[in-house]
């Protein structure tokens, strides 16, 4: 991870550049659409705050628990509050997740990094019809994600245990293509280009992925740089936060940097 500094310097570039926001500006009807009906929605679906009241619940948990990390963290105890506090995605972007699977309906997604199972009750919630895989290295933190699906009667999920290098190409194989994918785990450029090159190989023209950190340190940045490259990748969103990909055939070749 990157220094303060150095990521102060980051999200200053970022915002020089961050042009888009409210639909100003925008072409595409595809981006403005995305930008009007999704990005900035704010109906209160009622699953927020259901999710909101779990999260608030894991906030206060002092309970410690082993965590097995495969990622950039060291494994060990760890209170189930602070993981509420620093490992899941806020209120803003989760609900960002939930708007978008309810936008797209995917029928098929993968999820990178389980965690609480917060984002992983959001992203099945907004696609009812659909199957969630989410992949994650701890057994307890799977037993309390269970438990927030639980809460959150989102029956579509399906949770993957182990180190996502050795079972995500199996989780893949039965699956006939990857609708949504939510990068969340390994935060380092290396095993970020590592699991959207497997995972594009199941891409279709509709896909949707959204990457994590993306400008949590360098090699983040350079690992995104080098996806929104990708000759399969046709429009992306930078958040700072997060990135979103879309792999439309039909949509022209355009890089946005949207102030969320």
């Amino acid at each position: 991870m990157r220094n303060t500094l150095s990521k102060t310097i980051s999200f200053l570039r970022y915002l020089k550049h961050a042009k888009y926001r409210h639909g100003f500006s925008v072409h595409s009807p595809f981006a403005y659409q995305l930008i009007t009906e999704v990005f900035e929605e704010e109906t209160p679906y009622y699953i927020y705050k259901v999710l909101e009241e779990r999260r608030k619940t894991l906030r206060k948990d002092k309970t410690l628990i082993d965590v097995t990390d495969y990622g950039t963290r060291p494994s060990g105890q760890r209170s189930i509050s602070e993981i509420a506090k620093r490992s899941i995605k806020s209120k803003r972007y989760a609900q960002l997740l939930f708007r978008i699977a309810n936008h797209f309906q995917p029928e098929t997604v993968i999820e990178l990094g389980t965690s609480l199972g917060i984002t992983t009750a959001y992203l099945a919630k907004g696609t009812p019809k659909g199957q969630v895989h989410s992949l994650e290295g701890s057994s307890n933190l799977i037993k309390i994600a269970k438990e927030t699906a639980k809460i959150a009667k989102a029956s579509n999920v399906t949770f993957h245990e182990g180190n996502i290098d050795d079972i995500l190409k199996k989780t893949l194989n039965p699956l006939k293509q990857v609708d949504f994918a939510f990068l969340d785990a390994n935060h380092t450029g290396e095993a970020t280009l590592r699991y959207f090159n497997i995972l594009k190989e199941k891409a279709t023209s509709y896909s949707v992925f959204v990457i994590d950190d993306i400008h949590a340190s360098e090699d983040m940045e350079e690992a995104w740089n080098q996806i929104v490259k990708e000759k399969k990748v046709r429009v992306t969103f930078d958040f700072f936060t997060m990135g979103i990909l879309f792999f439309n055939e039909e949509l022209q070749k355009q890089d946005y940097i949207y102030n969320f």
